[in-house]
């Protein structure tokens, strides 16, 4: 598998071919808004890292950058490819770049209330923690 940033909207059958191998995600049917092709963000706030297998997404992880705070907006992989790793293989490698990334503090992935066992242990695996926040504006 080789990791990198890539255009998403160079990529979309694959994205939507990812969304389809799977009817259940994390317990939940998939969303119908995954099904379809959309028009993502080209800007430098909005990142797509893909893992590939012999030149091929088998999943991805989109970021959005504000401030110090880097979120994953979606990570997503195929599910033929779930049992090498995949998934833990993009955080952790996002979490090597974020500490590259002078301007970056905090990476945070969702909140853990509403969520399936499952993504529970897949973010205490990856070191996600809960934490209450208070948001000020400047």
């Amino acid at each position: 598998y080789d990791i990198h940033a890539f255009d998403p909207n160079t990529l979309q059958d694959e994205m939507l071919e990812i969304h389809r191998s799977a009817e259940m995600r994390q317990g939940k049917s998939i969303d119908s808004s995954y099904l379809t092709p959309m028009h993502y963000p080209e800007n430098t706030f909005n990142t797509f890292y893909g893992i590939f297998k012999d030149g091929k997404l088998a999943g991805y992880i989109w970021t959005v950058r504000s401030g110090e705070l880097l979120v994953i907006n979606r990570i997503m992989g195929h599910k033929n490819h779930l049992d090498q790793g995949i998934m833990y293989a993009l955080v952790l490698h996002l979490v090597e770049l974020a500490f590259g990334m002078e301007s970056i503090r905090f990476v945070m992935y969702d909140t853990l209330l509403n969520a399936s066992e499952g993504l529970k242990m897949f973010k205490r695996r990856t070191g996600f923690m809960p934490y209450r926040v208070k948001w000020c504006l400047d």
